[in-house]
């Protein structure tokens, strides 16, 4: 399996980033998540995707009131995050990985 993750610039260079891995241990509905997730999610640069994490409650629940320029260590428990995106299913009515679409333009829309 092949992904195109991004094109980027770097002094004036245009860069394709890649990433492959061995689809064998993957089952189909997982591959399909996967492609989802690549076509949705991976059009947006580092520093979107950055403000996407930065308006959800994973990352903001494990801040507290650390004002958004103090640096932190402190690691999101999976626990967290993983709650958190059950409720982005449910909020979203999200029935088919192809759902993942509506995700991404709603954070795009509250970036912007």
């Amino acid at each position: 399996m092949m992904f195109i993750l991004n094109t980027v610039l770097i002094n004036a260079t245009l860069l394709k980033i890649e990433f492959s891995c061995d689809d064998s241990k993957f089952t189909g509905y997982e591959k399909t998540i996967i492609d989802s997730i690549v076509k949705n999610l991976c059009c947006y640069s580092g520093k979107t995707l950055e403000r996407f994490t930065h308006l959800e409650a994973p990352w903001l629940k494990t801040r507290g009131d650390l004002p958004a320029s103090v640096a932190s260590t402190k690691i999101i428990p999976k626990k967290l995050i993983g709650e958190y995106f059950v409720a982005v299913k449910e909020r979203y009515e999200m029935l088919d990985p192809s759902d993942i679409e509506i995700y991404a333009k709603r954070m795009f829309e509250k970036i912007n």
